[in-house]
């Protein structure tokens, strides 16, 4: 069964928000003393340091001060005494001393020394000797001898190099070469290595003096001559 819907009317909606305060105007007086009550109120807690306020903080400056190096003082100059003067022993005149003269060397009492035994003997027999037996020089041209004849360089050829090469040799008792030098340069290298080389392998008659072998210095002369 339907139920018939029920009206309400706008005095009965008034009332009802009137009941319920949504309809009430601001009250401004009571706010304002609220807001008084408020500011006191964190005034006091401030005052009394129970709320603290943050200060910005100033920044630290550090300055540098450079300290003056301390220089010593000289060391003060030390006097030093002086000394007392010397005292001179007083002058004493000694008494002359008189020297008897030196006897002169009598004259029976100088030695004379023979000479030497040696000297004499060696002086008597140089004089026997008289003066020294010739030398004869070495000798390189003995048949027997067969010393081979330098090579002619190919290249000194080949440039027609020609020329003498002198070469001075120490010939010893032996025959042998003991040392052997360059006396006079063809011009040209190659032919003085040639001789050189050659001469160095060389036998020679020994140079004799009084019949016996000696050493001596001979000079041996290479010639190096194109032919044609």
């Amino acid at each position: 069964m339907l139920r018939p819907v029920q009206r309400v009317s706008a005095d009965t909606s008034a009332a009802a928000r009137n009941v319920y305060g949504q309809d009430r105007r601001t009250n401004w007086p009571t706010m304002a003393v609220l807001g008084v009550v408020h500011a006191a109120m964190l005034a006091a807690l401030v005052v009394f340091d129970v709320v603290p306020i943050m200060q910005p903080q100033k920044p630290v400056v550090m300055e540098l001060i450079e300290v003056p190096q301390m220089v010593a003082p000289p060391p003060a100059a030390v006097e030093e005494p002086t000394p007392p003067d010397p005292v001179k022993p007083p002058l004493v005149n000694p008494d002359p001393v008189v020297q008897p003269p030196a006897p002169s060397p009598s004259p029976m009492l100088a030695v004379i020394r023979p000479p030497k035994t040696e000297a004499v003997a060696a002086a008597l027999a140089k004089a026997a000797e008289g003066p020294p037996a010739p030398i004869t020089p070495p000798d390189f041209n003995a048949d027997y001898l067969n010393n081979p004849a330098p090579r002619y360089p190919v290249e000194s050829r080949r440039l027609r190099e020609q020329g003498t090469v002198a070469i001075k040799v120490l010939v010893g008792p032996e025959g042998t070469v003991q040392e052997l030098k360059l006396a006079e340069s063809s011009g040209h290298s190659r032919l003085d290595k040639a001789a050189l080389s050659a001469v160095r392998k060389w036998r020679f008659a020994p140079a004799k003096q009084a019949g016996k072998p000696v050493a001596a210095w001979v000079i041996v002369p290479i010639p190096f001559v194109l032919q044609g």
